[in-house]
């Protein structure tokens, strides 16, 4: 049947060579009766390292949250910090995804393989959510300051919880759709949503940028005001940064999948190195977070010194 998915339309010894793990391939006439791969695998030893790097951080984020809140319980949390710390609950996710991954490389389980990258995507996806909730944050702290000190109550704190929840509902969303191999457009749809996130986030970190830099950081008068500006300053330039460099990656990447000049194995490798592009920003927020409130270890050393 035309609709029917294998694993390849060769022969047994092609069999052996991609592997039922490797990638999946559907013969469709709705697809112009060309073979689209859906690569479920990634590379285990770069889910391994990423987790190395990133779940640490995540953990301590989360866990300074959680002794912040027993300590003063009384006392609402922060808008920057309660995105952080969601974000930093949806890399909770990798690990599992991870596990996943190994098990159905070893056992060649499909099925297992789609919840395991249902779970990277939900990583993913919600990583870049709460960026986008972050920029919006430190649009408001920024350009509306007024308004952002009049978020701080309760009514703030409905509207947060209910911007928070819906990009949870968003993230399961796209997550369900992005592991349904014969919706036709998948890597238009990826494609779209990563443009539109880099856009939404660039158009409200260069509104911050040329508002910083109007007010003239570094002047001698109210020079610790200044330095907090300068701070703000650099810390948006590295996060646009970043966020351009796993645009640019992506996009490149996506680019060499849908020309279909590729062989299967080719086009999954080359889906692997996309999300290597993607560590920086996952390593990005939650250093950050952890800087500015004085929980590394060199920035105590340096509040020390001064």
């Amino acid at each position: 049947m035309s609709e029917e998915r294998s694993v390849s339309s060769a022969t047994p010894d092609d069999h052996k060579h991609t592997g039922v793990s490797r990638s999946l391939t559907m013969n469709s006439s709705s697809l112009n009766d060309t073979n689209t791969t859906v690569c479920y695998k990634l590379s285990p030893w770069f889910m391994i390292t990423r987790g190395v790097l990133v779940l640490p951080l995540s953990v301590l984020v989360l866990f300074l949250a959680q002794q912040r809140w027993r300590r003063r319980r009384c006392v609402t949390m922060a808008h920057a910090d309660a995105i952080i710390v969601h974000q930093a609950a949806a890399e909770l996710f990798w690990p599992f995804a991870t596990g996943l991954n190994i098990w159905a490389e070893f056992l060649e389980l499909d099925d297992v393989l789609s919840a395991s990258y249902f779970l990277v995507s939900m990583t993913l996806y919600g990583q870049s959510l709460f960026h986008v909730l972050a920029g919006v944050e430190r649009y408001l702290a920024v350009v509306y300051p007024v308004t952002y000190r009049g978020l701080r109550n309760e009514r703030g704190v409905r509207v947060r919880n209910v911007s928070i929840g819906c990009a949870w509902l968003l993230c399961v969303t796209l997550s369900c759709v992005k592991v349904l191999p014969l919706l036709p457009g998948i890597l238009i749809l990826n494609l779209v949503l990563v443009a539109v996130i880099n856009v939404a986030i660039t158009f409200l970190s260069l509104s911050v940028l040329r508002l910083l830099i109007r007010q003239g950081p570094g002047k001698k008068s109210g020079e610790q005001v200044d330095v907090r500006k300068q701070k703000a300053l650099s810390s948006v330039m590295v996060i646009l940064g970043m966020l351009w460099v796993w645009f640019a990656g992506y996009f490149v990447g996506s680019a060499l999948v849908s020309t279909q000049l590729l062989n299967n194995l080719l086009t999954c490798d080359i889906r692997d190195y996309l999300y290597v592009f993607n560590l920086p920003c996952s390593l990005l927020l939650p250093l950050l977070h952890l800087h500015r409130t004085g929980n590394l270890k060199w920035c105590r050393c340096n509040r020390r010194e001064r």
